[in-house]
Order: structure tokens, then sequence, then C-alpha cells
């Protein structure tokens, strides 16, 4: 029971402790940020490194490398400034916080860079022969033909088929009414209009049918038309020169 008594008394204790120097930190923040904005950078940086080993917060580790910058203390400004890049995860700060310390870093001359005081001497470029570039390009155009020929032979043939199915069947329905005629003369008749009606219906069949190996044909002798061009331009001393030569 003691040992857990005085455990919670160093807690409190403790509590106590960091509740008074977080407070005394931000007094100490407070003044040292009124002495940067006097431009007392000196005592600035004195005051926010003793507020910052009370309660190491970022923003006081940024405005004691600011003061330290300010008061021409470079080196001590980069080491809290890279001390600061060490703990901040955000890119933004990071990139504020990196251009300050290239403000303290001088810039290293440029291999080459010709000195302010020694003015440049400027020569005069030589004239450099460009032949001119000439391009040539083929151009292909492939113009594929319709089938209006055989569509239509299709059509009349379908047509002369179908007309031809219709008189073989008139003719078989001829050939019944003469078997079941009352006359011998209107038998005859009937027979011999149905023998004309297949006759003629053959006839037209065969005529469909040549329609149709008639367009099948037109379908396999066509072929596709192709057109080619070769392009050609040229640059001249008033502009371009442009030349076609087509092939087909």
């Amino acid at each position: 029971m003691r040992w857990f008594v005085l455990c919670v008394a160093l807690v409190a204790v403790r509590t106590d402790a960091i509740a008074d120097n977080a407070q005394a930190a931000r007094t100490l923040f407070k003044q040292g940020i009124e002495e940067y904005k006097a431009k007392k950078y000196g005592e600035a940086s004195i005051t926010l490194l003793k507020s910052y080993e009370l309660d190491p917060k970022p923003d006081t580790l940024f405005a004691l490398a600011q003061a330290e910058r300010f008061d021409n203390r470079c080196a001590d400004a980069i080491e809290h400034y890279k001390k600061l890049l060490e703990q901040t995860t955000d890119l933004p700060t990071a990139k504020a916080v990196q251009s300050n310390v290239d403000l303290c870093v001088p810039p290293e001359p440029v291999a080459g860079e010709t000195p302010i005081d020694k003015p440049a001497v400027c020569e005069t470029p030589k004239p450099v022969d460009v032949k001119p570039k000439i391009e040539t390009r083929t151009v292909t155009r492939v113009e594929q033909r319709t089938h209006k020929l055989a569509t239509g032979l299709f059509a009349g043939g379908g047509v002369a088929i179908g007309g031809s199915i219709a008189l073989f069947m008139l003719a078989g329905n001829s050939r019944d009414d003469a078997d079941q005629a009352t006359s011998l003369a209107e038998s005859n008749r009937l027979y011999d209009r149905s023998v004309d009606q297949k006759r003629l219906s053959f006839l037209v069949g065969g005529v469909g049918l040549g329609l149709v190996a008639g367009g099948v044909v037109r379908i396999l002798m066509t072929q596709r038309k192709e057109s080619r061009a070769q392009v050609t331009v040229a640059p001249t001393v008033g502009g371009a020169a442009f030349q076609v030569m087509a092939r087909w």
C-alpha cells in the first residue's frame, strides 16, 4: 500500500513538473517572439532555446532557427533547420524549411559561368549549311466497289424462280382439273394447258437460275480498286514546292 501511495505521489509530482515546464515554455516562447519582432535576434535566440529545452515543439525550433539566421549564425540555424526536417512529415512545411536552409548556404559558382566584372565576349556564330529536308510519302486509297448489279441479278433471279414454282403448281392444278373434266374436249384443253404451264415454269426457272448464277459470278469477279499517290514536299527560297504523283 505504501508503494502504491508513493508511486501515485511520484506520478503527480511528475505531471505537475511537466505542466509547469509547458507553462514556462509558453511564456518564454511568447517573450522570444516579441524579441524577434523587435529585431533583437540574439536575445530572441537565447529565449527560444530555453523554451525549446523545456518543451521541444517544432514551432519553437523553427522560430529559433529563424532568429539564429537573422543573427548571422547560419551554422546553428542550419543545424536546427535540419533537425526540424527530420521531425516533420508535411511536404509544404519541409519545402519552406529547405528554402530557409538554402538562404544560409551561399550559392556555388556554376562551372563555365562568366564573372560579372568580366564581360563575356560574344562570338559570331558560324554559318551552318543546312540542306533542305525533302519528304516523300505514299498515300494509298482503297475504293470498295458496290454490288448493285449483282443485287439486281439476285432479285430478278429470285422473282423468276418464284414465278416458275407458281407456274409448276398451276400446271399440277390444271392436270388435276383435266382428270376430273366431264367432257373430252374440256379434258384435252386442261391437259394442254398443264403441259404449257409446266414448260413455261421450266423456262422461267432456268432464267432465274441463270440470273442468280450471274450475280454470283459478278461478286466473285469484282475486285477492290486501289489508287496510290506519292506526295513530295521540298522547301524553297520563297516557301515550299509541292508535287503529287498518282498511280492507279
